[in-house]
């Protein structure tokens, strides 16, 4: 498992599935916990709660712990930190899947 650091923004892209967590975010994450989730979605004003938002301890986490079942694709980049994360939790059912994108990664001093 990589070093992650503990304070850094980055922008979230959350796809696919049905819920309400769906769009771009801009999310600050201090001492390893979420603080803010800006959307950046001008045609959307969902705001989430700050627990619905994964930090990338989080995704790795995800990953790991998925069903045996689950269909799980992740992308690191040569850090190790995730870029991307789809999960299908249940393969033979519709609409359960998450799908994460990050990008835009900067760490905080």
């Amino acid at each position: 498992m990589p070093v992650l650091p503990t304070s850094y923004e980055y922008v979230l892209t959350s796809s696919c599935g049905e819920r309400g967590f769906l769009g771009d975010y801009r999310v600050v994450v201090r001492d390893e916990a979420v603080v803010t989730a800006v959307g950046l979605n001008k045609d959307c004003p969902y705001r989430p709660d700050l627990a619905e938002v994964p930090t990338l301890a989080d995704l790795l986490a995800m990953a790991k712990s998925a069903a045996p079942d689950a269909i799980v694709d992740l992308v690191v980049d040569p850090e190790g930190f995730p870029v991307s994360l789809t999960i299908d939790h249940l393969p033979d059912a519709i609409d359960d899947e998450e799908c994460y994108e990050v990008s835009e990664l900067r760490r905080s001093s």
